[in-house]
């Protein structure tokens, strides 16, 4: 299938579906306005619900459902390439698709029940119509999955040509040790997503009060995860090949004893392995993810694949196999 083609349909799915679905929620929700109570619930709390304008509704689908499609639409334009597409990008398209009718469907829905509650209509408990929601727009979801093309099988473990070893002589020692490090905009841009929850989150006290201290954990653990990946300390010598987050953890390690070759590959994150850091990726491989491009992966004697980012891969292949040759 050419790029133009299969682009279009994926789009179709991410972002075409999506706008026309969220527009229908919109006109709908503004023509139920007129007759709607001043006040309606909004949130559905553990202590009591909070109320505020009917509008919140179509405004909150006017906003989020166009935003979340252009973000799906925009990483799947920048990584279709001609022929199939990756596993990534159709669930990238799919999820796009199943989250904005979520979020349409149930706007509709919550404003719905309450435009003329009748005198035995119970609308503080929503429950039921949210799992409804949940469970129709996950099952529309897996349908445009397989309405999409065939997914490519992806890159096999182990694909890469094994790299030549090192010239080193008998009794000769040598340490390759790197820094896998995250572009600054992709810093830029996780910094931004830290500040945006945050805010949600003080937000959320302010409103809730302190039965809302569990919105800080999201953002305490976005911190955690920025501090510890976002760069590897990458090192390989007679123990074999030693990967460690910033503060020294999370640490992965493949013994020399269970490598089987040393390669040097081109990674594209998004096709690959479905984003940036610690992902696991298709056919057995995992991955510490940081940017685009040279990459050092280590197939394991059991067919499973190691693969890391990291400048001067084929000096890390040349020497993994080097030292795998010695054993």
């Amino acid at each position: 299938m050419t790029r133009s083609a299969l682009l279009f349909r994926l789009l179709t799915v991410a972002v075409l579906l999506p706008l026309a679905i969220g527009a229908i929620a919109v006109v709908v929700m503004v023509g139920w306005l007129p007759g709607a109570p001043s006040a309606v619930i909004v949130h559905w709390g553990v202590d009591a619900n909070q109320t505020g304008s009917p509008s919140l509704y179509p405004t909150l689908v006017a906003i989020v459902v166009p935003g979340l499609a252009v973000i799906f639409g925009i990483l799947i334009g920048l990584t279709v390439r001609a022929g199939k597409p990756s596993p990534h990008q159709k669930l990238l398209a799919a999820v796009s698709f199943s989250e904005s009718l979520l979020i349409s469907g149930l706007s509709v829905a919550l404003l719905g029940i309450q435009r003329q509650p009748g005198p035995n209509q119970v609308i503080d408990n929503p429950t039921g119509v949210v799992v409804a929601g949940v469970v129709v727009a996950a099952a529309l979801g897996v349908g445009a999955w397989f309405a999409l093309p065939p997914a490519s099988a992806g890159v096999r473990a182990g694909a890469g040509v094994p790299a030549r070893p090192l010239p080193l002589a008998g009794g000769e020692r040598a340490v390759w040790i790197h820094r896998a490090t995250t572009p600054t905009a992709l810093v830029v841009l996780l910094v931004g997503v830290l500040l945006v929850v945050a805010a949600g989150a003080a937000v959320g006290i302010l409103i809730a009060g302190p039965v809302a201290w569990i919105v800080v954990v999201l953002p305490v653990l976005i911190i955690v995860m920025l501090a510890t990946t976002i760069h590897w300390n990458v090192r390989v010598d007679d123990s074999g090949l030693t990967a460690s987050g910033a503060l020294g953890f999370p640490r992965f390690h493949v013994p020399l004893a269970d490598v089987r070759s040393a390669s040097v590959v081109n990674v594209n994150p998004l096709v690959d392995f479905g984003g940036w850091g610690i992902r696991r990726g298709m056919n057995r491989r995992f991955g510490l993810v940081t940017r685009s491009g040279e990459a050092l992966e280590v197939l394991r004697t059991d067919g499973r694949a190691f693969v890391v980012t990291v400048d001067d891969a084929a000096g890390a292949a040349a020497l993994l196999a080097a030292l795998v040759a010695r054993v």
